[in-house]
This record gives C-alpha cells, sequence and structure tokens, in this order.
C-alpha cells in the first residue's frame, strides 16, 4: 500500500463527496485529474479540505479550478437519490457507484493509473475495473490534493444546487443535520406537504422519518 505522500508530483485522478451527512440538498461526487504541472496553481491558491474553507472561498477556488484542471460531476438531486437509496438501501452503496462512474468517465479523457478516494466505508465500495488503474482509499484522503481539490468541486456544486433550492421553494434550507433541520422541516411541510419532502430532503434520515409517524 503506497503512502499518501508518493503520490505527489505524479499524474493521478482524486474522487471526493459532499452532501453525505446532509440532510437537506443533493449528493454531490466530483473528480479530477490532476499532475505536477497542475500542483504550482493549486498549492498557490491554497487548495485544501472543502471542510477547512469558507463557503464564498469554496466558489472562488472551484472557478478557477474549472478552468484550469479536468473535472467531472455527478449531481444526485433530492429526488433521485432518494429512489436510488430506496434500490440499493445504503448511502455507501450510491457512493461507490458515483466513485467508480467519475473515475471511469475521467479516464476516458486522459489516462492515468493511480486513483485516489478517500475512504467513506469500510467495505471495497469503489470499483474501477480500468485495466492498469489502482485505486488508493485513505481516510482523511483530503490530505492529497487531488481529493482536496475534488472536494471543493463537490462542495460547490452542493452549495449551487441549495442555492437553487431556496430560491425555487422560497424557503431557508439549513446545511447538516442538526441545528436549524427540524424548524425547516416543519416549514416545509406547513408550506407543501409532507410527502413533498423527496424532492428536497433524503428522506431516510431519522428527522424526516419521525415527521411520518
Amino acid at each position: 500500500m503506497k503512502e499518501i505522500s508518493e503520490f505527489f508530483h505524479t499524474l493521478r485522478a482524486g474522487v471526493d463527496e459532499s452532501g453525505k451527512g446532509d440532510v437537506f440538498g443533493p449528493l454531490v461526487i466530483a473528480g479530477v485529474v490532476i499532475s505536477e504541472e497542475d500542483e504550482e496553481l493549486l498549492i498557490s491558491n491554497k487548495v485544501r479540505d472543502s471542510k477547512m474553507i469558507s463557503d464564498n472561498v469554496i466558489k472562488k477556488l472551484a472557478k478557477i479550478i474549472k478552468e484550469k484542471i479536468l473535472f467531472d460531476i455527478i449531481i444526485i438531486g433530492p429526488k433521485k437519490y432518494n429512489e436510488l437509496y430506496d434500490k440499493m438501501g445504503n448511502i455507501n452503496k450510491i457512493l461507490g457507484w458515483g466513485h467508480s462512474t467519475i473515475i471511469r468517465n475521467l479516464y476516458n479523457k486522459k489516462h492515468f493509473v493511480n486513483a485516489i478516494s478517500d475512504k467513506f466505508s469500510k467495505k471495497n465500495r469503489i470499483s474501477v475495473n480500468i485495466p492498469g488503474v489502482e485505486l488508493y482509499e485513505f481516510e482523511k484522503g483530503e490530505r492529497e490534493l487531488s481529493v482536496a481539490c475534488a472536494s471543493i468541486l463537490a462542495r460547490n456544486a452542493f452549495l449551487e444546487f441549495m442555492d437553487r433550492l431556496e430560491t425555487n421553494y422560497k424557503l431557508t434550507f439549513p446545511k447538516g443535520a442538526n441545528h436549524g433541520i427540524d424548524e425547516a422541516i416543519g416549514a416545509f411541510i406547513e408550506k407543501y406537504s409532507y410527502d413533498d419532502l423527496k424532492l428536497v430532503a433524503k428522506v431516510h434520515f431519522k428527522t424526516i422519518k419521525n415527521y411520518g409517524n
């Protein structure tokens, strides 16, 4: 097993997701392919784990990355997410499918031999099946520049989707799974309906299920 530092100065793909722990909004999986030549740009712009960056800076960095770096993004909106969850019964299976798809999409655009992901499950959920391509999963994988880069694109796409959601429904949808969630669910049901929650939220969360009882 390689150390995460060994990928520096090599051509590699990195994948990460956003929205996994958020009641409202989509699940987003993003990936990039970076080379040694790209590293100076990313480091000079202080690219790092998106969880360490404010939303405003995320938007600025995502613009820079999209202009210079090969990327791919899958956005699974709430309605589609809930359909997939009903079929698969597990968020990590959805993530495995998404990560695998992103890696294959990127490989079709530019060949690489190493793909790196943040480790989101104890089981091996990502199936690359590309001859010559090795997948590496690391805890806190965002330490690797390619994964950090992907995390910024995923987070930015999540934020953009949330902005559209709030505009369309004229309500505020808090991020995460705790602060303000109950109030937001109640406000949505009062204005729309419980059944319509599947259009804006991941309905397998216990917080939402409690409202259906």
